[in-house]
């Protein structure tokens, strides 16, 4: 086709395409596709089509969070969002609420995070729109509250409106933070079940699979088990590696190894939390190092390794030094503290 707008915005949404493709299909995308990105998006611009702008910068941004690059996530996110605010109404609020969800994923910038999404709501109640961002950034922004319950509502009615629209990308996301939250509320046999939507939510779009999905339902089984299971090594973990998904291994590492301490099982907990460790320190995510670090620290003290625990601890003080505490971060805390009193002077200011 000849060079001109609509040239433009059939190559972004060729792009979308594609990057949903080989996303879904678990392949990491190719490092050519950023450049085609930025490079669709360039003509947009210099044809002020703000719409395809928006469009191109929010498919740049998951990219980029496929990447694990959390600070190009970022800057590519508030570039998404100035863009949205010379767009129409509708593309404006659907981007502000996709910012405010992407920025808490990202655990950056809340303040700015609950203002978008402040925003989006009011637009979408003025617009008469169903936003299925707008409910998912409202469930996450419930999240750091605390409040897993509103989080788990919001998750339901996002899911519910993905389905209606036949969006199988916002469904299958939408369900991973469902059994996210509905695993920390401690309702394992719901997890199980849901999991069993998020595969079924992942065939729809081309996947033979969901990894994160089969992890976390398996530790779900193992906290229902009433047996003592004395080996427990999740199927699912290497396809996570496999796929880079640094995000979710982090999160089902962590997880695996405070199952693994809770039930006295065999796994090597001190490989698998540092390499939670190492994932969340490749994302600069402070709630799972602090899990991380915790649950490292209360593993060297059960078998008295003291240089590891010494070591850990120190790390802990470093984390703990200048960041406000995410709920999930003062859970793993408030356990420390109940597993290791002694410890008490370091973290006690921490869960007030």
């Amino acid at each position: 086709m000849p060079s001109g707008s609509e040239r433009v915005h059939l190559e972004i949404q060729l792009l979308t395409a594609r990057l949903v493709a080989i996303a879904s299909s678990g392949h990491a995308c190719a490092a050519s596709m950023e450049h085609e990105f930025e490079r669709a998006i360039d003509e947009a611009e210099a044809l002020s089509l703000h719409a395809d702008i928006v469009q191109g910068l929010h498919s740049l941004s998951w990219l980029t969070l496929q990447a694990n690059d959390i600070d190009r996530t970022r800057e590519v996110t508030i570039r998404a969002e100035t863009a949205a605010r010379k767009a129409d109404a509708a593309t404006r609020c659907r981007q502000l609420a996709n910012t405010g969800r992407c920025l808490l994923e990202l655990e950056r910038d809340l303040p700015r995070a609950r203002h978008v999404l402040q925003e989006a709501g009011a637009l979408a109640t003025r617009l008469d729109l169903r936003v299925v961002e707008l409910a998912w950034g409202e469930a996450l922004l419930a999240r750091t509250g605390g409040d897993l319950e509103t989080g788990c509502l919001k998750l339901d009615e996002a899911v519910r409106q993905a389905r209606a629209t036949g969006d199988h990308w916002r469904e299958f996301q939408c369900l991973v933070w469902f059994a996210t939250m509905i695993f920390e509320r401690g309702a394992y046999q719901e997890v199980v079940q849901v999991a069993g939507e998020i595969i079924e939510a992942a065939h729809k779009m081309g996947d033979s699979g969901a990894p994160y999905a089969e992890v976390i339902s398996q530790i779900a089984e193992l906290r229902l088990a009433d047996d003592d299971t004395r080996s427990f090594v999740p199927e699912g973990l290497d396809v996570l590696r496999q796929a880079d998904d640094k995000r979710h291994l982090s999160y089902a590492l962590n997880e695996v190894v405070r199952a693994s301490l809770d039930r006295r099982c065999s796994a090597d907990v001190f490989a698998l939390g540092r390499e939670a460790l190492h994932a969340a320190e490749a994302l600069a995510s402070p709630t799972e190092r602090i899990v991380a670090t915790a649950l490292l620290i209360e593993a060297a003290r059960s078998v008295e390794a003291t240089e590891l625990y010494d070591g850990h601890l120190y790390s802990l003080r470093e984390l703990l030094a200048d960041k406000p505490l995410s709920p999930r971060g003062k859970a793993a805390l408030q356990r420390l503290y109940d597993h290791c009193p002694g410890i008490a002077t370091v973290i006690q200011t921490q869960l007030h």
